[in-house]
């Protein structure tokens, strides 16, 4: 019914880039990542005010989920690049938004995990940490920066045993503040 409801809009006001931000957020719901990046391009050519950036870089994340998946790491891999770079320029346009943080330290993350060790590039690591940090210090109450940060502590623990006890420990400290807010919402 959502995207039927934003169809009939658009026939209305095609001209309207947040209705296309809308649906564009409808269809990666769905799944439909494709169709939602479509839509976060109609609504950057209408120069919309909304931050088409920070949802478009969420699709091509999760767009990039779908294609490792699928075995296809060359698709993953640039649908993650594609990610950063439009999150980069959320973080240009909305510098306080923990949000785009976030999810450009998922991106940064996901890079890291998709690429083998031997062919690693520790900056992704230094700038994934980099932004999980900064969204922690923009919101220091959102369960995702420590969920997120944990489990990236957690595979670098993983993959470098010189330094398993220290990644461990800070993963578990992200995961005592996921169970804290947990608690709080309750």
């Amino acid at each position: 019914d959502g995207i039927r409801n934003v169809n009939k809009f658009l026939q209305m006001e095609g001209g309207n880039g947040d209705g296309y931000c809308l649906r564009g957020q409808l269809n990666g719901k769905l799944k439909e990542y494709d169709s939602a990046i479509a839509d976060y391009d109609k609504a950057e050519s209408l120069k919309t005010s909304g931050d088409f950036n920070l949802f478009r870089g969420i699709a091509y994340i999760e767009k990039a989920d779908v294609a490792n998946t699928s075995k296809d790491l060359a698709n993953a891999l640039k649908n993650l690049a594609n990610a950063i770079k439009d999150l980069t320029i959320s973080i240009a346009v909305h510098p306080d938004s923990e949000e785009s943080y976030l999810n450009r330290g998922i991106a940064y993350q996901r890079m890291t995990d998709y690429i083998s060790m031997s062919d690693n590039h520790p900056d992704y690591i230094k700038l994934g940490f980099a932004d999980l940090d900064k969204a922690q210090k923009l919101d220091s109450e959102d369960i995702n920066v420590y969920s997120s940060r944990g489990e990236f502590h957690l595979f670098f623990a993983r993959k470098n045993p010189k330094i398993r006890v220290s990644e461990a420990s800070l993963a578990a400290a992200d995961y005592q503040e996921v169970l804290r807010l947990a608690k709080s919402l309750r």
